[in-house]
Protein backbone atom coordinates (compact mmCIF):
# COMPACT_ATOMS: atom_id res chain seq x y z
CA UNK A 1 0.00 0.00 0.00
CA UNK A 2 3.00 2.47 0.99
CA UNK A 3 4.46 1.84 -2.35
CA UNK A 4 1.70 2.48 -4.73
CA UNK A 5 0.90 5.50 -2.14
CA UNK A 6 4.59 6.33 -3.09
CA UNK A 7 4.14 5.84 -7.04
CA UNK A 8 0.80 7.73 -6.94
CA UNK A 9 2.64 10.80 -5.25
CA UNK A 10 5.51 10.81 -7.74
CA UNK A 11 3.31 10.81 -10.79
CA UNK A 12 1.18 13.68 -9.26
CA UNK A 13 4.67 15.35 -8.55
CA UNK A 14 5.51 14.56 -12.15
CA UNK A 15 2.50 16.39 -13.37
CA UNK A 16 3.11 18.97 -11.45
CA UNK A 17 6.60 19.86 -13.11
CA UNK A 18 5.99 19.16 -16.11
CA UNK A 19 2.99 21.69 -16.15
CA UNK A 20 5.21 24.00 -14.07
CA UNK A 21 8.21 24.26 -16.61
CA UNK A 22 5.87 24.11 -19.72
CA UNK A 23 4.05 27.37 -19.51
CA UNK A 24 3.28 27.27 -23.58
CA UNK A 25 0.59 24.75 -22.91
CA UNK A 26 -1.64 26.82 -20.72
CA UNK A 27 -0.62 30.44 -22.04
CA UNK A 28 -2.87 30.72 -24.59
CA UNK A 29 -6.69 29.21 -23.20
CA UNK A 30 -9.16 31.44 -24.29
CA UNK A 31 -12.65 30.85 -24.08
CA UNK A 32 -13.72 31.38 -27.42
CA UNK A 33 -17.64 30.92 -26.94
CA UNK A 34 -17.70 33.86 -24.01
CA UNK A 35 -20.54 35.90 -24.20
CA UNK A 36 -22.48 34.03 -26.78
CA UNK A 37 -22.39 30.65 -24.88
CA UNK A 38 -24.06 30.10 -21.69
CA UNK A 39 -24.95 27.61 -18.51
CA UNK A 40 -27.32 25.04 -20.22
CA UNK A 41 -25.94 25.11 -23.48
CA UNK A 42 -23.80 22.76 -25.56
CA UNK A 43 -20.41 23.72 -27.53
CA UNK A 44 -19.64 21.07 -29.91
CA UNK A 45 -18.44 19.63 -32.99
CA UNK A 46 -15.35 21.59 -32.79
CA UNK A 47 -12.97 21.66 -36.35
CA UNK A 48 -9.74 23.49 -36.71
CA UNK A 49 -7.49 23.76 -39.58
CA UNK A 50 -4.01 25.98 -39.35
CA UNK A 51 -2.63 27.41 -41.70
CA UNK A 52 0.69 29.37 -41.67
CA UNK A 53 0.19 31.69 -38.35
CA UNK A 54 -3.79 31.49 -39.32
CA UNK A 55 -6.12 29.03 -36.45
CA UNK A 56 -9.38 28.71 -38.31
CA UNK A 57 -12.43 27.12 -36.36
CA UNK A 58 -15.70 26.18 -36.33
CA UNK A 59 -18.26 24.51 -33.71
CA UNK A 60 -21.85 24.57 -33.02
CA UNK A 61 -23.90 25.67 -30.05
CA UNK A 62 -26.35 24.06 -29.14
CA UNK A 63 -28.74 26.33 -26.97
CA UNK A 64 -32.36 24.09 -27.21
CA UNK A 65 -33.96 20.97 -29.13
CA UNK A 66 -35.39 24.21 -31.15
CA UNK A 67 -32.28 26.38 -31.89
CA UNK A 68 -28.29 25.93 -32.56
CA UNK A 69 -25.87 27.41 -34.22
CA UNK A 70 -22.82 27.25 -36.58
CA UNK A 71 -19.79 29.11 -35.35
CA UNK A 72 -16.44 30.51 -36.94
CA UNK A 73 -13.60 31.97 -35.62
CA UNK A 74 -9.72 32.86 -36.25
CA UNK A 75 -6.88 33.75 -35.20
CA UNK A 76 -4.11 35.07 -36.94
CA UNK A 77 -1.37 35.24 -34.89
CA UNK A 78 -0.96 31.67 -33.57
CA UNK A 79 -4.20 31.92 -30.70
CA UNK A 80 -2.29 35.31 -29.14
CA UNK A 81 -5.60 36.93 -29.94
CA UNK A 82 -9.02 35.74 -31.38
CA UNK A 83 -11.51 37.83 -33.47
CA UNK A 84 -14.99 38.14 -32.83
CA UNK A 85 -16.93 34.55 -33.54
CA UNK A 86 -19.09 34.73 -36.84
CA UNK A 87 -22.60 32.93 -36.96
CA UNK A 88 -22.45 30.81 -40.26
CA UNK A 89 -25.68 29.49 -39.69
CA UNK A 90 -28.43 28.91 -37.85
CA UNK A 91 -29.55 25.09 -38.11
CA UNK A 92 -33.05 24.29 -39.11
CA UNK A 93 -32.47 20.90 -37.10
CA UNK A 94 -31.02 21.78 -33.97
CA UNK A 95 -30.01 17.93 -32.51
CA UNK A 96 -28.47 17.92 -36.07
CA UNK A 97 -26.12 20.85 -35.64
CA UNK A 98 -25.12 18.44 -32.17
CA UNK A 99 -23.87 15.11 -34.75
CA UNK A 100 -20.44 14.68 -35.31
CA UNK A 101 -21.20 14.84 -38.93
CA UNK A 102 -22.56 17.88 -39.23
CA UNK A 103 -19.95 20.33 -40.69
CA UNK A 104 -16.61 19.90 -41.99
CA UNK A 105 -13.85 22.64 -42.39
CA UNK A 106 -11.03 22.83 -44.92
CA UNK A 107 -8.79 25.95 -46.09
CA UNK A 108 -6.27 26.50 -49.33
CA UNK A 109 -4.76 30.05 -49.00
CA UNK A 110 -6.91 32.32 -48.59
CA UNK A 111 -10.08 30.51 -49.45
CA UNK A 112 -11.88 28.68 -46.52
CA UNK A 113 -15.06 26.54 -46.54
CA UNK A 114 -17.02 24.91 -44.19
CA UNK A 115 -19.46 22.29 -45.31
CA UNK A 116 -22.10 20.95 -43.47
CA UNK A 117 -25.20 19.12 -43.24
CA UNK A 118 -29.54 20.24 -41.95
CA UNK A 119 -32.34 18.80 -42.32
CA UNK A 120 -35.77 20.56 -43.00
CA UNK A 121 -38.79 19.30 -41.47
CA UNK A 122 -41.12 21.65 -42.46
CA UNK A 123 -40.18 21.19 -46.08
CA UNK A 124 -41.39 17.63 -46.70
CA UNK A 125 -37.97 16.05 -44.38
CA UNK A 126 -35.74 17.49 -46.59
CA UNK A 127 -31.78 16.68 -45.86
CA UNK A 128 -29.19 19.12 -47.27
CA UNK A 129 -26.06 19.88 -47.60
CA UNK A 130 -24.74 23.79 -47.43
CA UNK A 131 -21.81 25.28 -47.83
CA UNK A 132 -20.26 28.63 -47.45
CA UNK A 133 -17.30 30.15 -48.44
CA UNK A 134 -14.65 33.08 -47.67
CA UNK A 135 -12.00 34.02 -50.18
CA UNK A 136 -10.14 36.75 -47.88
CA UNK A 137 -9.05 34.29 -45.20
CA UNK A 138 -12.00 34.10 -42.81
CA UNK A 139 -12.73 38.07 -42.48
CA UNK A 140 -15.95 37.54 -43.81
CA UNK A 141 -18.09 34.87 -45.44
CA UNK A 142 -20.71 34.50 -48.00
CA UNK A 143 -24.37 33.56 -47.21
CA UNK A 144 -24.91 29.91 -47.09
CA UNK A 145 -25.89 28.04 -50.38
CA UNK A 146 -27.78 24.38 -50.94
CA UNK A 147 -25.36 22.24 -53.17
CA UNK A 148 -27.67 19.44 -52.81
CA UNK A 149 -30.74 18.09 -51.21
CA UNK A 150 -32.70 14.54 -50.54
CA UNK A 151 -35.95 15.76 -52.64
CA UNK A 152 -37.56 15.83 -49.68
CA UNK A 153 -39.38 12.09 -48.67
CA UNK A 154 -38.23 12.54 -45.08
CA UNK A 155 -34.33 11.23 -46.44
CA UNK A 156 -31.24 12.72 -44.92
CA UNK A 157 -27.82 13.53 -45.96
CA UNK A 158 -25.38 13.72 -43.52
CA UNK A 159 -21.25 13.60 -43.72
CA UNK A 160 -19.90 16.16 -45.40
CA UNK A 161 -16.83 15.47 -45.44
CA UNK A 162 -14.78 18.88 -47.56
CA UNK A 163 -11.50 19.10 -49.31
CA UNK A 164 -10.11 22.07 -50.91
CA UNK A 165 -7.07 22.94 -53.04
CA UNK A 166 -6.69 26.11 -54.85
CA UNK A 167 -10.45 26.65 -56.56
CA UNK A 168 -11.27 23.00 -56.37
CA UNK A 169 -13.47 21.86 -54.15
CA UNK A 170 -14.65 18.36 -52.84
CA UNK A 171 -17.50 17.23 -50.72
CA UNK A 172 -18.08 13.52 -50.21
CA UNK A 173 -21.82 12.65 -48.42
CA UNK A 174 -23.76 9.84 -46.93
CA UNK A 175 -27.27 10.08 -48.49
CA UNK A 176 -30.71 8.25 -48.19
CA UNK A 177 -34.01 8.07 -50.64
CA UNK A 178 -32.88 9.50 -54.17
CA UNK A 179 -29.23 10.54 -53.16
CA UNK A 180 -28.59 6.53 -51.70
CA UNK A 181 -24.93 5.88 -50.78
CA UNK A 182 -21.73 7.77 -50.82
CA UNK A 183 -21.89 10.52 -53.33
CA UNK A 184 -18.35 13.26 -54.54
CA UNK A 185 -19.54 16.72 -55.62
CA UNK A 186 -16.61 18.60 -57.34
CA UNK A 187 -15.89 22.36 -57.90
CA UNK A 188 -13.48 23.77 -59.85
CA UNK A 189 -14.56 27.45 -59.23
CA UNK A 190 -14.09 27.83 -55.56
CA UNK A 191 -17.56 26.41 -54.57
CA UNK A 192 -19.99 28.49 -56.72
CA UNK A 193 -21.26 25.23 -58.67
CA UNK A 194 -20.69 21.69 -58.30
CA UNK A 195 -21.12 18.37 -60.13
CA UNK A 196 -21.12 14.72 -59.96
CA UNK A 197 -18.03 15.23 -62.20
CA UNK A 198 -14.99 13.36 -64.96
CA UNK A 199 -11.78 15.11 -64.74
CA UNK A 200 -8.45 14.24 -67.30
CA UNK A 201 -5.52 12.84 -67.17
CA UNK A 202 -3.30 15.50 -66.84
CA UNK A 203 -5.60 17.50 -64.30
CA UNK A 204 -2.91 17.18 -61.54
CA UNK A 205 -4.49 19.40 -58.97
CA UNK A 206 -7.79 17.71 -58.90
CA UNK A 207 -6.05 14.11 -58.96
CA UNK A 208 -3.88 15.36 -55.76
CA UNK A 209 -6.96 16.29 -54.79
CA UNK A 210 -8.75 13.47 -54.77
CA UNK A 211 -5.98 10.91 -53.88
CA UNK A 212 -5.52 13.06 -50.19
CA UNK A 213 -9.50 12.77 -49.99
CA UNK A 214 -9.21 9.02 -49.86
CA UNK A 215 -5.94 8.71 -47.82
CA UNK A 216 -7.72 10.85 -45.33
CA UNK A 217 -11.05 8.94 -45.26
CA UNK A 218 -8.88 5.38 -45.29
CA UNK A 219 -10.74 5.02 -48.49
CA UNK A 220 -9.90 3.41 -52.09
CA UNK A 221 -9.38 5.42 -54.90
CA UNK A 222 -10.64 3.46 -58.18
CA UNK A 223 -10.95 4.75 -61.54
CA UNK A 224 -11.81 4.03 -65.39
CA UNK A 225 -11.69 5.84 -68.74
CA UNK A 226 -15.16 7.05 -68.89
CA UNK A 227 -15.46 9.05 -71.66
CA UNK A 228 -12.70 8.11 -74.58
CA UNK A 229 -10.53 10.56 -76.54
CA UNK A 230 -11.40 9.18 -79.91
CA UNK A 231 -14.80 7.17 -79.39
CA UNK A 232 -16.25 10.36 -77.75
CA UNK A 233 -14.29 13.53 -78.46
CA UNK A 234 -13.02 12.70 -82.11
CA UNK A 235 -9.83 13.39 -80.72
CA UNK A 236 -10.11 16.67 -80.12
CA UNK A 237 -10.41 16.27 -76.27
CA UNK A 238 -8.62 13.92 -73.89
CA UNK A 239 -10.21 11.01 -72.28
CA UNK A 240 -11.89 11.99 -68.91
CA UNK A 241 -11.69 9.38 -66.07
CA UNK A 242 -14.74 8.34 -63.80
CA UNK A 243 -13.26 8.59 -59.99
CA UNK A 244 -14.87 6.71 -57.01
CA UNK A 245 -14.02 6.78 -53.39
CA UNK A 246 -14.81 4.41 -50.34
CA UNK A 247 -16.39 2.56 -49.09
CA UNK A 248 -15.28 5.05 -45.83
CA UNK A 249 -13.31 2.91 -43.01
CA UNK A 250 -12.67 6.04 -40.86
CA UNK A 251 -15.01 7.50 -38.46
CA UNK A 252 -16.53 11.12 -39.71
Amino acid sequence: MKKLLKLTLLILLSSNLLFATNPEITKNLVNLTKGISYAGNEDCVPEMVIDGETIHTSWTTYVSGSEAYLYYCRSTDLGETWDEPIIIWQFKDAARGKEVTSQRLAVSGNNVYIGFADYDYANNGTGQIFLSSSTNSGSSFNTAVEIVNSGGGYNSLDRSFIKASGDNVAIAFDGSGGKEGVRLLFSTNNGSSFTETTITEDNEASWALFRSFARDMGAELTYHEHFEKETHFGGKHDSEFLLRIGPFTKPA
